[in-house]
């Protein structure tokens, strides 16, 4: 995931070692000046998608869980996580969106923040990415996955946020997860 705004670069990325796929990941978003490449501030990401699942690094809808405009950085710094706006300029914090716990893609238009999010806990995340991480190693060929019936989303949500306010504007609940 990568965006850029007000002169700089905002991307998120595994600086985890790279000697083995088996050594455990180091995810962060970080910023940097646009121009010089100058690295201005980094952020932890914690909970996060397994890196042994197959397919890709991170989370399958990484590209869209960071936006930015003008000073402001809005990203879900993990699984389960609500919105965190953050200073452009510092990584600072400045806030957290109410109603937007568990974001899992965002869309920003105008002074809108769309925010698709589920109720999965933190919890849930850790025992599916622990499942994945003790499973992989154990294959003989990746495309042997177990036919495991494990769970990627929760009940969903859409929620809007007036970006100027801060303030939840209105948000539609799902009966069933994946709808």
């Amino acid at each position: 995931a990568m965006v850029t705004s007000g002169g700089r670069i905002f991307y998120i990325i595994d600086e985890g070692p790279i000697s083995s796929v088996y050594l455990p990941p180091k995810w962060s978003l970080v910023a940097r000046d646009a121009f010089s490449g100058v690295v201005l501030w980094k952020k932890p990401i914690t909970n996060w998608e397994s890196h042994l699942r197959g397919f890709r690094s991170g989370p399958p809808e990484i590209g869209r869980l960071l936006v930015a405009r003008g000073q402001k950085v809005y990203v879900a710094l993990g699984y389960a996580k609500p919105v965190s706006v953050l200073d452009a300029a510092t990584g600072k914090e400045t806030a957290t969106l109410p109603g937007t716990g568990g974001a899992r893609e965002l869309l920003l238009a105008g002074k809108r923040l769309y925010v698709l999010a589920d109720d999965m806990t933190s919890e849930q995340y850790d025992q599916r990415k622990k499942w994945i991480d003790q499973t992989v190693p154990k294959l003989e060929i990746i495309w042997g996955f177990p036919r495991t019936p494990v769970r990627m989303y929760g009940t969903q949500r859409i929620a809007v946020i007036n970006t100027a306010t801060g303030k939840l504007l209105w948000k539609r609940q799902f009966k069933e997860p994946g709808e």
